[in-house]
């Protein structure tokens, strides 16, 4: 046998011809009775086409003979029994037509009759309505849609509250006093609880995370479109898009002098920004795999950043060098942390492990075991003596730590799945902890005893941060919600709704009073954490605010320890105010009314005294519009007819 010739393969070249030649005669063959088939239709008289008992004279009759006048002439013997023959002595052949060919041995194919033809009822005259009709069908309108607004303003949601209820303007006319004002208390409702009141639109993928600059006139956000952006958070306005990165862009942050930003991608690097332009300053390079996790010195020296390489890398902000690499752990880093001196750093790690490091030598002064899963967080506390670790084992624990080593403080048991993210309160009383079974919980941040059991989410919560005043906590959660929460007790305090997608970080602003959330529906919005009309006040101030009516409302405090507004007329209820109040009186002009709480602080909110005031105040400041659900669900569907 040659060589190049290998056992077996003739024989299956052979195989291949037969197999071949075989399926060209079955071709040919079908193709044979085809066109066998085809000539014999169209030689076949129309009777004989379209009738089984066409009468076919045999092969070996003679053709009859037909007097014409240009002398005999023999017929077609197939044609004799033509109906036309009764009306010409010549037989004429029957005209080609196109029909189905059968093939002998397949079932001739079926020719349905025509569909008859379509007939178009003309559609009964439009009834003019008279003008008691479209009265009451506006008054049913105004009626029914500021029963939604009610609805989404209970529900938390009083920017679609407001727009639902701006959509009943236009049939104001002729409604009757009933229905004003009912839309004027529907209104007011969205007026006094609306807390969003920015939203910031540009990424096409998830949003990842949104930070306030140090005096929180800048805010960032960085996407898993590879983006970031920087917004003017007071205006919404886009300052800058910046697009070095080549892949996700997963997490961010400011200098204290709020000259750079800094982010983390997963195409391995980190960049640095300049935070007013927007233009690139730095690349750091040298991980080996994403980069999900950063974090900058107090003292604003530092760099640090964790990859998935199982490193974190320590560089200089202002020679841009390497510092240090911080090798020890055996699987990705999750997060990265300075302390408060910026001396040390504490990483968290896949590895059921956290470390702490000196930041400038990159020398690990402890490891803190005890973890069963991937710890997924870890943070030093406020005076830097403390370590707090979050993990997928279904608890987070709390460590002592020092220049010598980290010592275990408490187990903190009772989350029912993955703890994601701990937090403590800027005077590191509190420590929170948010898990994926729904709920959030507060412990004692010194000895680790449970305080309270945030619950009211209805999925995972993914981040916690506290107010700089220590008072309150926002938690931000796959619910599509962030709530407020008392950082006393635990006590709810109000939910944040409006994002359509999972919303996985927050960030509050250094003065307290807005907060911003970074959500999976590919936007950012900003709130305001307590009511726009927000204004601490001196107890002192009530004694010039002693009024309790202004010529159109009455406000007063009920039993539950909330401030009522009512019309001075009817006595309807017109609106509740938002928060505590003990005490509750009207400004000397009659425009603002002071709510006092039992401890010496109050809010301010204005007063509208028409449906028109209040109604172009609301549509001046709306951060959107109804999305498109909303808009067929509660306007075109219901304005049509289908409900």
């Amino acid at each position: 046998m040659p060589p190049d010739v290998q056992p077996g393969r003739g024989l299956a070249k052979r195989a291949r011809l037969e197999i071949m030649v075989g399926v060209a005669l079955v071709a040919a063959i079908l193709v044979f009775a085809w066109v066998k088939a085809d000539r014999r239709d169209d030689t076949a008289p129309e009777s004989s086409k379209g009738s089984d008992t066409a009468s076919i004279p045999a092969d070996n009759d003679p053709a009859p003979i037909a007097e014409t006048p240009t002398g005999k002439q023999r017929l077609d013997k197939r044609v004799i029994d033509h109906p036309s023959l009764a009306q010409s002595p010549l037989a004429k052949p029957a005209a080609k037509q196109k029909r189905a060919v059968t093939i002998p041995g397949l079932v001739k194919p079926f020719d349905p009759e025509p569909p008859p033809p379509l007939v178009y009822a003309e559609p009964p005259p439009k009834r003019i309505l008279t003008p008691a009709e479209k009265t009451e069908r506006r008054r049913a309108r105004v009626l029914r849609l500021s029963a939604q607004s009610i609805e989404h303003t209970r529900r938390h949601d009083a920017v679609s509250g407001a727009l639902l209820a701006l959509e009943a303007l236009s049939d104001m006319r002729d409604v009757g006093e009933a229905a004003k004002t009912t839309l004027f208390k529907a209104l007011y409702a969205a007026y006094l609880n609306r807390r969003e009141i920015g939203v910031l639109k540009g990424h096409y993928r998830y949003v990842r995370k949104a930070v306030y600059n140090p005096d929180g006139a800048r805010l960032a956000t960085v996407s898993s479109d590879g983006n970031i952006r920087l917004w003017d958070p007071r205006t919404g306005a886009e300052i800058a898009k910046m697009d070095g990165h080549d892949d996700e862009v997963w997490d961010a942050a400011f200098t204290p002098d709020g000259r750079w930003l800094a982010t983390a991608s997963f195409d391995g690097t980190a960049r640095l920004w300049n935070a007013d332009t927007g233009a690139e300053v730095e690349v750091f390079k040298g991980h080996d795999d994403k980069v999900a996790a950063l974090a900058i010195a107090p003292n604003g020296r530092f760099l640090a950043t964790g990859s998935y390489d199982g490193a974190a890398r320590i560089w200089d902000l202002e020679s841009h060098d390497l510092v240090a690499v911080l090798r020890g752990h055996g699987d990705k880093l999750r997060s990265v942390a300075f302390s408060p001196d910026s001396k040390r750093v504490v990483t968290a790690s896949d590895d059921a492990t956290a470390r702490i490091w000196d930041a400038a030598t990159g020398r690990e002064l402890a490891v803190l075991r005890g973890h069963t899963s991937f710890v997924r967080h870890a943070i030093f506390s406020p005076d830097g003596k403390r370590v707090a670790t979050a993990s997928a084992d279904d608890t987070a624990r709390l460590w002592r730590v020092d220049e010598k080593g980290g010592a275990l403080i408490a187990d903190l048991k009772g989350h029912r799945s993955w703890v994601d993210a701990v937090a403590f309160s800027p005077d590191g009383a509190r420590l929170a902890t948010t898990s994926r079974d729904k709920t959030a919980r507060l412990w004692n941040g010194a000895d680790g005893s449970l305080v309270a059991v945030l619950r009211g989410h209805e999925s995972w919560v993914n981040a916690a941060v506290f107010n700089p005043d220590g008072e309150t906590l926002l938690t931000a959660s796959s619910d599509r919600t962030a709530r407020r929460w008392a950082a006393r007790d635990g006590a709810a305090m109000g939910v944040l709704a409006g994002h359509q997608g999972e919303i996985w970080s927050l960030s509050i602003s250094p003065d307290g009073h807005n907060a911003a959330t970074a959500s999976g529906d590919g936007g950012a919005r900003i709130w305001a954490i307590d009511p726009a009309e927000r204004a601490a006040q001196k107890a002192t101030h009530h004694a010039l605010w002693s009024r309790t009516d202004n010529g159109v409302f009455t406000v007063s405090v009920s039993n539950d320890g909330r401030a009522r507004l009512t019309d001075a007329t009817t006595g309807a209820d017109i609106a509740t105010l938002p928060g505590p109040a003990k005490t509750a009186a009207f400004s000397p002009d009659g425009q603002r009314i002071v709510v006092m709480a039992s401890d010496g602080t109050g809010r301010v909110y204005a007063v509208f005294n028409t449906l028109e005031t209040l109604a172009a105040t609301l549509k001046a400041t709306m951060p959107r519009k109804l999305t498109r659900d909303q808009l067929y669900k509660y306007i075109i569907l219901p304005d049509a007819g289908g409900y």
